[in-house]
Parts: structure tokens; C-alpha cells; sequence
């Protein structure tokens, strides 16, 4: 990961995210969350960026959006009192360690996983489950090599 460290401590801040795509407008739905989610919303997006930084960010529908190449891989989306990460068709169970065992606090649904405080989950497991969606995403859909000539 380009020398950089996977490993999240508990206790550390990911910084706000930094935002190529449609940054006025992702910049907006953030500081539009509702208070009580606004840092898990900046830290969920910004620990994405740290696991996927060749991912771009865009604003679609009015949510968050990352794609890998042409297609997106995952979203975030900001509700009253909790985050929630939405993903392509991933199956979290066929592990064989389960991310609902590792992740208590979290709520599970298809395609999606919500957290009520992030911090209240283990950010290292919740890195290594974005980890794991992209790489599904990118053996599903390679991406395309660019070429010198």
C-alpha cells in the first residue's frame, strides 16, 4: 500500500477525506449529515480512500459513490443515527472466519452493513472487509492497463 500502514488503532483519527471528483458536492453532504454521524461519515470515506486510493469519489443520486475503473464498488450513505456501507454483490459469509462475528455491533443486510458509532467496531476488521471488497471487485472486473504507446 504504497509503504503505508493497513492498521488502524482504535483511538486514531483518519483525516477529513480528500476529494477529487465531486468534491464541493461530497464536501456538502457530509457537513449535511446529521451532527451525530458526521465524523463517522468523513472517517468511513476516509479510511475507503486509505484502502482503495486509486478509486475514484463521485456524488450520484445525492449519496457518495467510489468506483474501481467503470464500475463502482462501494458507497456510503449518511442516515439519522447511523452510517451505512453498501456494496456490489460480496457474500461476507462464504468466509471462513465471519465479519458478523467480528463486527457485533454492527448491523447486517444485503449489500450493506450499518454502524451506529464506527469506533464501536474494530476499524482494523472493518479495513480488512473493505480490502476484501476490492479486491472481489477488481478480480470481477479487472482494471485496465494503460498503455506506453
Amino acid at each position: 500500500m504504497h509503504g503505508k500502514s493497513t492498521s488502524v488503532e482504535a483511538s486514531q483519527t483518519i483525516d477529513t477525506p480528500t476529494i477529487a471528483g465531486d468534491e464541493i458536492e461530497v464536501t456538502n453532504y457530509i457537513s449535511e449529515a446529521a451532527p451525530e454521524v458526521r465524523s463517522d461519515l468523513s472517517q468511513l470515506i476516509g479510511l475507503i480512500q486509505l484502502i482503495a486510493p486509486e478509486a475514484t469519489l463521485h456524488l450520484e443520486r445525492g449519496v457518495p459513490v467510489f468506483y474501481l475503473g467503470q464500475h463502482w464498488t462501494f458507497s456510503v450513505i449518511a442516515h439519522q443515527k447511523r452510517v451505512s456501507l453498501i456494496f456490489d454483490d460480496f457474500d461476507i459469509q462464504d468466509e471462513g472466519f465471519s465479519f458478523r462475528e467480528r463486527l457485533k455491533k454492527a448491523s447486517f443486510g444485503d449489500h450493506c452493513i450499518s454502524f451506529k458509532k464506527l469506533n464501536e467496531g474494530n476499524l482494523n476488521v472493518i479495513a480488512e472487509l473493505l480490502g476484501k471488497l476490492k479486491v472481489d471487485t477488481l478480480r470481477k472486473y479487472p482494471l485496465q492497463k494503460k498503455s506506453i504507446h
